[in-house]
Parts: structure tokens; sequence; C-alpha cells
């Protein structure tokens, strides 16, 4: 091989030594070369260091060379500057790397990567490989899991042809946390192999150094691309994880023997959304009380469904907001389902979400049949019933979809929220457990009973779209009729008092009030999203037979007047709701104030001991706030099944990497593929669907954070906000982020992992 390496930076093959600690000032690829003939778990590619000295006395001979040994592949061509992949400040992505390179281009693919680094230097390197083409999967893996050093091997890992997926975030990854004691054998064979390359390429680096590996999978091998060291917080006492997950497995167990079997961050009121992954114990607490305990179901018993197997929705776990997933399924089947089917009922929701994951979001729409849907014969055969339990099934739905699409019934609903402060006036100078207890029975299980009502309309909608009487792109015009709370009902004075006391974080007590937050840019006019939706004529010809095939009495006018409805009572009833909220956690301030304590520490306190607070609670939000930060470096699925093994948790696609800590809050700035730095203001929330290295410049605008619906932990706008210092939320997944950038303006919560529009 052609190699521009000092003689002494050179390791025999299969050495078993350490490298030396100087290597880690050395390229990036002297790195890979000292690091790789050490290995037997991993294969390099052929490959030679070019150095620009070289590389203009003898260009030529250097590529006669190169070419030799390629054998007819095609190159890559990566960058491998001085100054790239340093501890602290990796640059990574800042350079040129060029893949699949023929022959006859090389010479020029390294001209233009020598000229991406700007002046020359004499210590300027590039790194010329043989391509290993089209790939099946690419990862990137690191010794201790990023961004706070974990102690878990993660591992990111994208199928696909392209060796750079996870790193540009161009694809959809799956990140995997593999605890100390994690047994191989259960791993995806990609994975494990990624594991075992992981814990060699440690035995062989300086002791304490962190780093991460881009590897490539194709025809059961996996190939080192790249060794990169990093730089993590300090290692956490690997016992005291060891005895959380043990904690945490025998938490499981018990709920498991009380039948639970399935849990979930996100199904049925979407707690992480809500409150975060890993909220604060006053957040989680009021939470619990408002909905979580009861007022959830006795909303949806109003409407006619079954009560649930049990009475909560949550049960927390490492302090995350896990939804008892049977419970919230059960809530959803319809009272005269006789118990034997409901039973079967409950099973198979239960075993699709299990064996389909990705739909812990979208419960109520794509698991549980909860109205009757235009298609509901042909879902409920497609799910194994026979003629018999599908009709049994239909007959119970139609009086609950009928409750959920009555209209006197939102009228009202609307009515009660305009009028909700008149109501709760009474209980102004009563207790904070009264307070909570009114809140709860006057406002939440209404909030809960128009929350039931929107999603009824909406599944009978896009049940309508799949069978043909309407178009999606129609559904979509219908839906953005409805508008924003302000365009649709008006700025009346209840609604401005109630946002204007509303916070980022409905159950956040350091979040500010929206009137206490700093003029922002103007809000996007809504005049277009609030056109008033008419039906054409063969749309409501079609909806009206499809409502009559359902045994459902009422039009189709009837159906859009109500799904519009149910909407806006949605939205004004969260707002109303949320105001409640913000003067509950105002009064805990008021007596947290009164022992001498802050908001910050207040909410580390659960709200019953805001009640009565005593000198206690000073030492009750110390012990919380440790107890969180231990269970922070846990990794816990989104979505859990008793007797999964928590030493290997898997982050499946759209699940967000947080880099970052405290709060932010800003204004929203969307950067586009054509966007230029011109356009971008300082100190804005960036969004961007995916940033690959070609937006550097976007740091040039200090950022407060920046959000991206693809790219992961070990991508290079992950490195490079590490890096910088720049907070980040990445991979939200399409979907929400697209419903986040609406908004003017974000907060995110790095805590809590709480990300809420403005």
């Amino acid at each position: 091989m052609i190699e521009d390496v000092p003689p002494q930076l050179r390791a025999p093959h299969g050495s078993e030594a350490r490298i030396d600690a100087s290597m880690l000032a050395a390229s990036k690829a002297e790195l890979l070369h000292a690091i790789a003939p050490r290995l037997r778990h991993a294969r390099a590619p052929f490959g030679c260091i070019v150095g620009r000295q070289r590389w203009r006395d003898a260009r030529d001979a250097t590529l006669a060379e190169f070419r030799h040994g390629l054998q007819g592949r095609s190159a890559a061509v990566r960058s491998s500057h001085p100054q790239e992949d340093r501890v602290g400040r990796s640059q990574a992505g800042r350079f040129l790397t060029l893949l699949d390179v023929e022959g006859e281009a090389i010479g020029e693919a390294v001209d233009a990567v020598f000229a991406s680094y700007g002046e020359p230097g004499v210590a300027d390197q590039v790194l010329l490989q043989h391509s290993l083409g089209p790939v099946e999967a690419a990862l990137v893996a690191c010794n201790r899991a990023p961004p706070d050093g974990a102690d878990y091997v993660s591992v990111s890992i994208a199928h696909g042809k392209s060796t750079r997926a996870v790193t540009d975030g161009s694809a959809a990854s799956d990140t995997w946390y593999l605890a100390p004691d994690v047994a191989p054998g259960e791993l995806p064979a990609p994975v494990a192999a990624a594991l075992a390359v992981v814990r060699e390429v440690e035995a062989h680096m300086p002791r304490g150094v962190d780093f991460e590996l881009e590897l490539a999978w194709t025809h059961s091998c996996i190939w080192l691309l790249q060794v990169r060291p990093i730089r993590l917080p300090t290692r956490g006492d690997e016992a005291t994880g060891r005895a959380m997950r043990e904690v945490v497995g025998a938490t499981l167990r018990t709920h498991g023997a009380h039948g639970v079997s399935l849990l979930g961050l996100m199904p049925d009121w979407n707690p992480a959304e809500l409150l975060g992954e890993h909220p604060r114990p006053l957040g989680l607490s009021l939470f619990e009380s408002l909905i979580a305990d009861d007022a959830w179901w006795r909303a949806r018993r109003m409407l006619g469904y079954a009560r649930p197997v049990r009475p909560r929705l949550l049960c927390p776990l490492a302090g995350r907001p896990y939804v008892d997933v049977a419970a919230s399924l059960s809530s959803l089947i319809p009272q005269g389902v006789p118990s034997a089917l409901a039973g079967r009922l409950l099973e198979r929701w239960i075993r699709h979400l299990a064996g389909q994951r990705h739909l812990h979001d979208r419960i109520e729409f794509d698991v549980a049949v909860t109205v009757s849907e235009f298609d509901l014969d042909a879902r409920l055969r497609s799910a194994g019933f026979d003629a018999s339990d599908a009709a049994l099934i239909a007959h119970a739905l139609k009086p609950t979809t009928l409750r959920c699409l009555e209209r006197r019934r939102l009228a009202k609903l609307l009515t009660g929220f305009d009028t909700a402060g008149v109501g709760l006036r009474r209980w102004r100078a009563a207790s904070l457990r009264v307070r909570v207890e009114a809140a709860r029975d006057n406002l939440a299980v209404p909030f809960a009973t128009a929350a039931r009502c929107d999603f009824a309309a909406q599944a009978l909608l896009h049940s309508a779209v799949r069978r043909g009487a309407l178009a999606s792109e129609r559904l979509d015009a219908l839906l953005r009729s409805v508008g924003s709370t302000a365009g649709a009902l008006g700025a009346g004075a209840v609604l401005r008092r109630c946002r204007d006391n509303a916070r980022a974080g409905t159950f956040d007590i350091l979040a500010p009030r929206h009137r206490e937050l700093a003029p922002g840019p103007p809000a996007a006019d809504v005049a277009e999203r609030g056109e008033r939706f008419a039906l054409r004529a063969h749309e409501g010809r079609g909806l009206d037979r499809l409502l009559g095939e359902a045994g459902l009495t009422l039009s189709a006018a009837e159906l859009v007047d109500v799904a519009v409805h149910a909407a806006r009572a949605r939205e004004l009833g969260k707002f109303v709701f949320a105001s409640e909220v913000s003067e509950l956690l105002e009064i805990v301030a008021s007596r947290a104030a009164a022992v001498g304590l802050g908001r910050e520490a207040a909410s580390w306190v659960p709200w019953q001991h805001w009640c009565e607070p005593g000198p206690a609670v000073a030492d009750l939000a110390e012990m919380a706030r440790e107890r969180h930060r231990k269970e922070a470096r846990l990794r816990m699925p989104a979505l859990i099944q008793v007797g999964d093994d928590l030493a290997a948790v898997c982050c499946a696609r759209q699940r967000p990497s947080y880099i970052g800590s405290g709060r932010v809050s800003a204004p929203l700035a969307m950067v586009t593929r054509g966007g230029e730095p011109g356009g971008l203001p300082t100190a804005a929330i960036v969004a961007i669907e995916s940033a690959d290295p070609g937006f550097d410049w976007i740091f040039e605008r200090a950022p407060a954070a920046l959000l991206t619906a693809w790219g992961g932990p070990h991508s290079h706008m992950a490195l490079r906000c590490r890096d910088l210092g720049c907070p980040a939320v990445l991979g939200i997944g399409i979907e929400r982020f697209s419903r986040l950038t609406r908004a003017a303006r974000l907060s995110i919560d790095f805590s809590t992992g709480a990300i809420h529009a403005i």
C-alpha cells in the first residue's frame, strides 16, 4: 500500500497491544490504519493514505499503484484533514468525501477533496479505499451511549445500499442500546457483529478513550470504515446500571402478574409527547390525577364504551409515563360486546400491536376499531373474526358511534368550555386538593369526551377515503377548514384569557405562560387554513350511501358539520383545560416560594406534597432529582412487553435523539433544500427534514437548537451539535416533524424530552 505514515504508527498484523495515546493526534486515516490490522471481527477495505506532498510529486505513480490494487473496482475518496475527527472537535462531514468513483475519475476526485480543505497544509491527507458498492446496511457504533455516556454500546443501523445512511441522516435508523451483560446470540446478526467490533477496538484503544465506528454490513461480513475518537461525560457505575435494570425488570414482572402485558410511551394521550419521555414528578403526578387515574375512561364510559380492565391508564416505570396498553384498548370496546368476545378482541389488538410496534402512537386508528367505520366488516374479518362475531361487534358499535357524533353533545361541550371560567370561580378559594378534583371533573372529563368525539369523526372520514367516497386531499381540506382555534372560534375573551394563561408545556411549572413570552414573529395567516369546506355533490352522495350502509342516521352534511364542531370542541377544551392546569401550577409555585424554594425545586415534588408543604419538601426534591439523574442513564423502549430483555433495547425509527440540557424556547425557522444562510434568522430553533454536512452553515446563524425529522445520535449533525454545544432533537419522524413545524415557536425541555408548539 502507498502510505505516508510514520513507521512507528504502523501496527503489526494481529497485535494485541493497545495503540499509543499519541495516535489520538494522528489523522483519521492513520488511526484507521493503526487499528484495522489488529482486528479479527471486522475487515477494512483495501486502501492507502496519500499526503498532499506525495500527490504533488508523484501523482501518476500513486494513481497507477492504487488502481492496480483496485482490480477494476470503484473507489472511495475520503477526506483526512489534520483537524478532522479530533476529540471534542470532530468536524464530521465538513470536508468532501466521494464514493463509487470510477478509475479514470479518481485523480479529479482526489483534487476535489484536497480543494475542500481550503488553505493547503503539509499534513493534509486523502484516504483512498476500494468502494464497497451497494451494501445491506450502514451502521455507526459507539462504545458508550451518547450524549450522556451511559453504560451501553449504542449501534445505529439503517438498512439500504448507502454506507452513509446513518451519518447523513438520509434514512430512518434503528438504534440499539446494548448493556454490558447483553447476550449477543439474541441480537440481529449485523448488530451482534458491530458489538463484537466495538469490544475488540476498545481493547486496542488507549484506556478511557471513547470512540465511534462507521461500519457497513454486506454478505454476512462487517467492514470497518472509520474510527472516530469522541468526548463523552464521565463514566457511570456499571454495577448501579445493572441493579437499576434488575429493579425495572422486577417491576415489570409484578405488572405481568397482575395482567399487564404491554406498556407504551405513546398509546392513548401520547404522554411522552405531552409530558416528555422522562417527566419530573410534579407534572407526572398532575397528569395522573387529572387524566390518567380515571377521567380518561369516565369520558368514554359516558359515550358507550366499556369499563377498562384496569382503571389507571399509567404504569410509570423508571420515571417514564408508560401506558397500560390493555387498559387503554379495553376502554375502546363498546359496552354491548359479550364479555368472551370482548376478551378475544382485546387479545388480538394487543397481539397486533406487539407485532407492529410502529403503530404505537396510532392505536385508536390503526389498531383498535372504535366506531362504525365504513369498511368495518373487512377490518374485522381480516383480523380473524367470523361473520357472527363481526356482526355482534358492528351491532354494539352503532349506538356508541351515534353518541360520539351527537351534535347536541358537542354544542353542550362548546358552551361548557366557553363558560368554564365562571363555573370554576367558586373553587378559587378552595384548597389545592379540591381545585385539582374540580378541574378533573369539570374540565378533564369534558375535554376527554371532546377528544374521543373528534377521533371518532376522524376515523369515519378516513374510512370514507379508504372506500373511495372522499379523496385524501379533500379530507385534508376539510381538516384545514377547522383552522386554528383562534380562527375558527373567534378571539373571544375566554379564549384569549385561556391562551395567554396556557404554557408551552401544559404540565411544566418551568415553562412560561404565553403572555410572559417575548413577542416572536407574527403567526401564520390562518385565513387560507380556515377557508370554509363544502361537500361536492358526488362526495355527498358517496357519503350518504356509506352512512346508509352503516345504519348511521345522519346525512353527509351532518357528518361534516359534526366533524368540524368536534375538532373545535377538542381544541377549545384543550386551551381551557391547559389554562386551569397553569393556575394549579401557579399555586404550587407560590407554596414553594413560601418555604423558600423556587420553581425548579417544586418541579421535583408531586403536587400532593404541596397541599400542606413542610420542611421535608426540599429533601424530597433533592432525592427525586438524584433518582431522575440515575434513571436517565437507563435506555427504555417506546413499547415494552413483559419479558423483554432490558439489556438489549431497540429504539425503533422515529424515536428522537436529544443533544443538550436545560430548556430552549425560541422562534421556529424552517430550512429547505434550497435555503440560503441570509434568509435564516439568528437564535432560532432551526427545523430541517434531514441536515447533511452541506448545511453546516446553519451553525453560523447561532441556532438556539436544531430539529430534524431524520437522523440520529450518530449522524454528522449530531457530532457537530455536540462539538459546538448546539442543542438538538434529531430524528423525530416525518409526521411529528410536520406537526411541530406548523408552529411559530417551539419549547424544548431536554431534561424531560418534551417538545411543545407555541
